[in-house]
């Protein structure tokens, strides 16, 4: 019964226009606004580095962003809702077959035998640039394993 105006309000805003209809847009608006409160976070935090800030504020926001989705779940009609939102939080693998894990493991072997490759220059990244190269305006390998 909590959830129904919640979806109500989802709706009524999707067919407005102000957000986007699908799941999907509803989880990349949600995870750029994480993005953004973690960055408006880290900016107004006066200690630390930049790496510890942005770290320590995006786990808060992570936190904040689960106990709305306990909230969600708890709040939920236990016969209804609730299965309906443990099976889209979880997903299910009973559409997946020998060919998708296939294409995905051709996608993934090769980045993890790359990131093996490179696990000790993975570790430079979280220094600051001036201590690593001190004489080179930027780093190479940052942009290399940034991207």
């Amino acid at each position: 019964p909590a959830v129904r105006p919640l979806a109500r309000l989802w709706g009524s805003l999707s067919w407005a226009g102000a957000i986007p209809a699908s799941p999907g847009g509803l989880a990349a608006l949600f995870a750029f606004s994480g993005l953004g409160l973690s960055w408006f976070i880290a900016t107004r935090i006066r200690f630390g580095d930049w790496v510890l800030r942005l770290l320590l504020s995006g786990i808060a926001v992570s936190a904040m962003f689960a106990s709305g989705t306990g909230l969600l779940k708890y709040l939920a009609d236990p016969l209804r809702e609730l299965p309906e939102l443990t099976f889209w939080l979880l997903g299910g693998l009973w559409g997946i077959t020998w060919m998708d894990t296939l294409q995905v493991a051709a996608v993934c072997l090769p980045c993890l035998l790359l990131i093996s490759l490179f696990r000790w220059r993975l570790n430079l990244l979280s220094m600051q640039d001036e201590t690593i190269f001190p004489w080179w305006p930027m780093p190479p390998l940052k942009g290399f394993c940034c991207s």
